[in-house]
């Protein structure tokens, strides 16, 4: 534990880069966990009606991975909440930026277009 103020400001400058280089793959994780879970629910939900299946085969395990898709989009939302929390870290440790060490989230800022 630092024990003067120089080691305390030189701790809390370390401190956001540390945790955004171990926060980044978990927010591309628990996103590519969604999309997985998401995608192998469609496909099974997909081959099932393709096979001619009975409405009970297999109802199971689609009961399973829905709620297994749907715990990993929770997740997601969570991660999702942390990141907008962190993107503060660096002004709650006192420790001003010129430029944010988070890009701007690109995706609220644009609005979304049709596609053909």
């Amino acid at each position: 534990m630092p024990t003067n103020m120089r080691d305390v400001v030189a701790t809390r400058r370390t401190l956001a880069p540390t945790l955004a280089d171990k926060f980044m793959p978990l927010e591309e994780s628990a996103n590519n966990t969604a999309v997985q879970a998401a995608a192998f629910v469609a496909a099974m939900l997909d081959g099932h009606q393709r096979a001619a299946l009975p409405p009970s085969a297999g109802a199971d395990v689609i009961e399973l991975m829905s709620e297994a898709s749907r715990l990993s989009l929770q997740a997601r939302a969570k991660v999702v909440q942390a990141h907008d929390i962190l993107r503060n870290l660096p002004q709650q440790l006192g420790l001003a930026f010129s430029e944010p060490e988070c890009p701007p989230d690109v995706v609220g800022a644009s609005p979304l277009r049709a596609v053909a």
